[in-house]
Parts: structure tokens; C-alpha cells; sequence
């Protein structure tokens, strides 16, 4: 019987008051305890800049236990273990002696491994408990898509051949991804997409579960759904929504540039509607940085502190990514708060549950996500009816208690 839990993280710290994979492992820490499990933390800290007080200081004051570890360069591990074929692709690897003697001396019966790095850090020869590791990105396509962006957009020769080693070690790194997913006594995929991979490529043990996200809107849906029913626009509000730093967002903003935008223009009419560009705005190369900040209908809002208003007085929420790639947890948490959506089909992979004009408007080109806009400013009705889908889809599907309580049912 499972009573003792250590979740496992590279390099992060479990927070409530954050978004992404700190408050996605604090849900999961929440829930677990909430079911009477013991549980604590363990941070495998990388670098030597771990200035994360006010962080941890929220476990404190929950009364969590927390223990940061630090690597063993110095570690050998046996020649054709798992520790020395992937230790090339996973430096965690050297965090393993002292995480097996940290769940030693704690009598953990349950590993719980954030992403494929906090896994690697569990291969030492021996006994383990019981491994789950819960991840959402390949860490092969990531590379891969963040290198096939380099190179497409003002990448010069010096950056080029920085980027050349990527392309040779992608292999490798794919082979590593599985064998240490294969060794793994449970995995939950958050993307419906790669968990059928997995499947596919004898990782036996995968199941796909959402990613679970915090219910930011449950006091704003019904009043968001109240205020669209009949609503007659005139200029239309899109925003989207994060900063274009991971490779997904990066290539969202690189369609809204090159391709929606125009396309906007020519179907809505530009001065019909307006773009605001939420959240830390850094990281766009400065060619198509400056075709952003020059049209007429984008407004670069940067950091807002009430998110919240900016859900609840949009018309719609548009999410561009193009790539087959994790779980955009973006749409879901624009779902929580009744949203109308607008997306690339792409994102369909990863999230089964959305469907097109029932619970989200998805196009698979730049003109039929334009087309999409349009129809929100056009057809009332639609607001209200796709984000009245949306919020009930959130709150069977995605919501974080849901996604938890399903999570500690696959150990039971």
C-alpha cells in the first residue's frame, strides 16, 4: 500500500501564485495530500543560482517538507546500465545516488517524477519505489521544432552551425526519451497525441490524462456567458495570451506575423479589430518584432495584473500555435473562464476533447482562422454557445481536481 510520496522536480518549485509547470505541480501536490498521502518535494537544483526562498516558503507554510539536491559529477555508473546510455542526453542522471538514498531514508513507497528529466534521476542500479513519471512535451520534437524555428527565421551562418550539433543529436536524443520511459513503472502522457506514440514505440505503461490546470474562472464564466448572450460587436477584441519564449507560443507569434494577420486584414477589414499581446513580451527575433509593433491594429499590452478582466472582456481568445506538440494550456485555461476560442487545428492533437464549433473554433490555415473571427463578430449567438461548451468541457475534463483524483486512481 502506497503511503509515503516524494514528487520529484528538475529544477522547479511547486507554486500556487505562478502559471505552467509550477502550478501544474502544486495541483498535483495538493491533490495527493488532500487524499491522505504523506508527501514532500525534492528539487534537483542544476544551477548554482537557487535564490527561491519566497518560493519555498510557501511549501513551508503548508507544512510540506522539502529537500534540494544537488548532482555528483563524479558519479560511474556500470558499463550498458541505463545511467550510462542516457546520461549524454540527461544530466539528472547524476542526482540518482542521493535521491535513492533521500527515498531510502524517507520510506517512500511512491516516486512521482515531474517530465522525463526528473526520471532520469531514478535510474541507479537497484530497488526503487514504485516510479510514475507524468510529462507532456517529447523532448526530441521540442528540440527539433525550436532548431526548424533558428533556422527559418533570421538565423545566420554563425547560428547555423551553432545549431548543428542539435540536428546530429536528435537521434539520440529520441532513443533516450523512450528507453527511459520504457523503465518507468507508470507514465501519464498530457498529450493525447504523443501518449498514442508512446504506445506505439513500446512505452507499455503510458496513459494519456489532460494536464491538470486551476480553475482561475469559475467565478467569471456565468457572468462572461451573461454578457455575451446578444452581444452586438463592433470592433472585434482578440487577445493572446503568454510570452513568446517556449518554441509552441514562438511559433504561434510567427503565424499571427507572417500569416494571420494579413489575412485579417483582407477578411475582418483592418480597423474592425484589434490584437493585444498579453503577457512578457521578449524573445521575438527583432525583424518580426518590428513588423508587430508597426500594425495598426496590435496592441502590445505587455504584463497586466488582472488576467482575469482581460478573459472576461474579450470577444475572442486566439491560440495560433501550429505545431502537434504537448498541450496548450492556454486554451484550457481560457475554457475554465467561458471563453470563445480561436485555434490551429494542430492543437487538436494533443487535446482530444476540443471540437470544432461546439466547444472552439479551429482552422487549419491562416484565412480560416480569420474566417473564424469573423464569425464571432458577425453571429452573436456564437460567443455565448461556444463558450458555454467550453466552460463545461473545462470542468469535466481539464479541471486540476478532475485530471488529480484520475491521476492517484491509476496507483490504486
Amino acid at each position: 500500500m502506497i503511503k509515503k510520496v516524494l514528487l520529484v522536480t528538475s529544477g522547479l518549485i511547486p507554486y500556487p501564485g505562478l502559471q505552467g509547470s509550477t502550478l501544474v505541480t502544486w495541483s498535483v501536490l495538493m491533490a495527493f495530500r488532500k487524499a491522505g498521502y504523506d508527501i514532500a518535494v525534492c528539487i534537483l537544483r542544476r544551477g548554482t543560482d537557487f535564490d527561491q526562498d519566497d518560493l519555498l516558503s510557501k511549501l513551508v507554510a503548508e507544512g510540506i517538507n522539502y529537500h534540494i539536491l544537488t548532482p555528483d559529477p563524479e558519479l560511474v555508473f556500470p558499463t550498458n546500465s541505463l545511467g550510462a546510455k542516457v546520461a549524454a542526453s540527461y544530466s539528472e542522471v547524476y542526482f540518482s545516488e542521493k535521491l535513492k538514498t533521500l527515498a531510502e531514508k524517507l520510506k517512500i513507497d511512491l516516486l512521482l517524477l515531474y517530465t522525463v528529466r526528473s526520471l532520469a534521476a531514478a535510474v541507479l542500479p537497484g530497488s526503487w519505489p514504485y516510479r510514475l513519471c507524468f510529462t507532456v512535451d517529447l523532448d526530441h520534437l521540442a528540440r527539433m521544432a525550436r532548431l526548424n524555428f533558428n533556422l527559418r527565421y533570421g538565423v545566420g551562418k554563425r547560428r547555423f552551425l551553432k545549431y548543428v550539433p542539435a540536428w546530429l543529436s536528435y537521434q539520440r536524443l529520441r532513443s533516450d526519451h523512450l528507453m527511459l520511459l520504457k523503465s518507468c513503472d507508470k507514465v501519464i502522457n498530457h498529450a493525447h497525441n504523443h501518449a498514442i506514440w508512446l504506445k506505439e514505440k513500446g512505452v507499455k505503461s503510458v496513459t494519456y490524462l489532460p494536464l491538470p490546470v486551476r480553475d482561475s474562472g469559475k467565478d467569471f464564466a456565468i457572468k462572461k456567458q451573461k454578457a455575451s448572450l446578444g452581444k452586438q460587436i463592433n470592433k472585434l477584441k482578440i487577445i493572446m495570451v503568454g510570452s513568446p519564449v517556449g518554441i509552441a507560443t514562438l511559433s504561434g507569434f510567427a503565424g499571427l506575423i507572417n500569416k494571420i494577420l494579413p489575412a485579417a486584414d483582407e477578411i475582418i477589414g483592418n480597423g474592425k479589430y484589434e490584437v493585444h499581446i498579453i503577457g512578457k513580451f521578449s524573445g521575438l527575433p527583432g525583424t518580426m518584432e518590428a513588423v508587430l509593433r508597426k500594425h495598426s491594429s496590435v496592441i502590445i499590452r505587455g504584463y497586466v495584473d488582472d488576467l482575469a478582466d482581460e478573459f472576461f472582456t474579450a470577444d475572442v481568445v486566439l491560440v495560433p500555435t501550429p505545431l502537434r506538440l504537448g498541450f496548450r494550456t492556454r486554451i484550457a485555461e481560457a475554457f475554465s473562464y467561458g471563453c470563445c476560442v480561436v485555434a490551429h487545428t494542430a492543437n487538436q492533437a494533443g487535446m482530444p476533447e476540443v471540437e470544432n464549433d461546439r466547444n472552439i473554433l479551429l482552422g487549419d490555415n491562416a484565412s480560416d482562422i480569420a474566417r473564424a473571427c469573423l464569425r464571432v463578430k458577425n453571429e452573436p449567438e456564437i460567443q455565448y454557445r461556444i463558450g458555454e461548451e467550453a466552460r463545461k468541457t473545462f470542468e469535466t475534463y481539464y479541471d486540476a481536481n478532475v485530471v488529480c483524483d484520475k491521476m492517484i486512481q491509476e496507483i490504486r
